[in-house]
Formats: C-alpha cells, sequence, structure tokens
C-alpha cells in the first residue's frame, strides 16, 4: 500500500512539473487593445515561451499594444505592427499607444481553414513583413483579429502571425474568447521523465546558442550585452558555457526575479 501511494505521489509530481513546462501556453484569449509600457529590456518572441526563438530584444520603455493572452504572455502589436509575445512580467498597464501602430479590430475568435497553397503566416500585416512559416492548404489556425487585410492569427502551436485574408476561409466554428487544449494524458512515468529531459535538453540547446550570439556580439562590438531576467539554473548554464572563452567575462546583476546576466 505504501508503495503503491508513493507511485501515485511521484507520478502526480512528475505531471505537475511538466504541466508548468506544457500545458501553461494553451489557454489562449483575445479582447479589445490594452496599451503598457515595458519595464525592462524584453525578449520578443514566437511563442509564449521563453524556450521560444527571439524575434528581437526590446528597450526598457518600448510601448506595446496587448491584444490576447496565452498564459504568462501578452500577444502584442508594436509600433512598426510586428506582432508577437512578450512575458507579463515586463509590462506596466499604461494610456500611451504605440506610436505609428495601426488600427487593430478585435474578432470573436474562430477556427479558421486555411484556403490556398503554402500561405505565408507573416510577423506583420504586409507582404514587406518578414516570413514566420509556412501553411498547408486544409490547416487550422485561430483567428482573432485583424489589421487592414490580414488576420492575426495562432496555430496549433501556438505561434503568432498575420495571414492575408485572402488565404483564409472564416466558415469556421466561433470559439469561446478563453479556449484549452489539453495534453493526452498517460500513466507512464518513463514518457514523462523523457518529456521532462526533452525539454531540458532544448532549453540547453536555446541558452548555448544565445550565448554564442551575444559573446560574438558583444567581441565585435567591445560593450557589455545584457540578457533579460532568468532563473538561477539558466544563468549557471550560460556562466558553464562560456567560461574560459577568449575577451568573455559572465557576471549577474540585480536581485530577485530582475537577476541577470
Amino acid at each position: 500500500m505504501y508503495k503503491l501511494k508513493l507511485k501515485v505521489l511521484i507520478t502526480f509530481v512528475i505531471l505537475t512539473l511538466v504541466s508548468s513546462y506544457l500545458l501553461a501556453y494553451t489557454n489562449v484569449s483575445n479582447f479589445n487593445p490594452k496599451y503598457g509600457t515595458l519595464t525592462s529590456r524584453t525578449n520578443f518572441r514566437e511563442k509564449p515561451s521563453t524556450n521560444s526563438s527571439v524575434i528581437s530584444v526590446l528597450a526598457k520603455n518600448t510601448q506595446v499594444k496587448m491584444v490576447g493572452e496565452v498564459s504568462d504572455f501578452y500577444i502584442v502589436q508594436l509600433g512598426n505592427n510586428q506582432v508577437g509575445y512578450v512575458s507579463k512580467n515586463y509590462v506596466k498597464k499604461s494610456s500611451k499607444v504605440p506610436s505609428g501602430a495601426a488600427t487593430y479590430e478585435n474578432m470573436m475568435a474562430k477556427t479558421a481553414t486555411i484556403s490556398g497553397d503554402s500561405v505565408n503566416l507573416r510577423r506583420g500585416p504586409s507582404t514587406s513583413f518578414s516570413k514566420v512559416t509556412k501553411l498547408n492548404k486544409g490547416q487550422k489556425v485561430k483567428v482573432i483579429g485583424k489589421i487592414n487585410d490580414f488576420y492575426l492569427a495562432i496555430t496549433e502551436d501556438n505561434t503568432v502571425g498575420m495571414i492575408s485574408k485572402n488565404y483564409v476561409d472564416l466558415t469556421g466554428k466561433t470559439e469561446s474568447t478563453n479556449t484549452s487544449t489539453s495534453l493526452k494524458g498517460t500513466e507512464s512515468e518513463e514518457y514523462v521523465l523523457k518529456l521532462i529531459n526533452n525539454y531540458r535538453e532544448k532549453r540547453k540547446e536555446t541558452l548555448e546558442n544565445l550565448a554564442d550570439k551575444l559573446a560574438t556580439k558583444a567581441v565585435k562590438r567591445r560593450k557589455n550585452v545584457e540578457l533579460e531576467p532568468m532563473n538561477p539554473y539558466e544563468r549557471r548554464i550560460i556562466h558553464s558555457y562560456l567560461q574560459g572563452r577568449e575577451h568573455i567575462t559572465t557576471y549577474s546583476v540585480d536581485e530577485g526575479t530582475n537577476r541577470h546576466l
């Protein structure tokens, strides 16, 4: 009986850990535009996860237009009309509208179907914006808003971007503004542990790639380079990876949730 209870407890703890990594980013909601100011240098991301690719690093005091949220991240529109995610931890609500931002029209969230072949999901609402990814005919996306002739869409893996309305069929079902997708459960501890280990490996690889990129940048410009706040585990990965690198010294500054390299 004791062993059975212990096994159930271990499984519950492991599933809770996995949920914090995998399920925290599945709840999507949208709303009429709100405005905010970044309280520190912040990563602008493709997906609502610290493991996601960084589009750019936004400066402190950057104005953003918040149009939706996925767990701990806001879906935002910048003054240059790019769309992406920023962590809620670094946004302070304000009344300032981002200069240059086009009008955003909030919509009732709908599951839409891509009607064209190899349709570009773009960083912003025109063909001049870079491609985020290609979408296949028949692929489903969630449409939550509109800027000019482009829909703001979210893919099944929560990648956000803009699609020309010419390639989107909106006859799909209307959804709640707060929907969720759940991971299929499993009682296999081995499977769950594998998910956790895969996440750690991918996160470590992402951080090491970031360290390489910023170390090269620091040497080339001969200037200090700051990263966004990270937890001790992630800072330790970068410290260890760059240890002994010629012309590079790493150290942490600030305290608490603002501590960073």
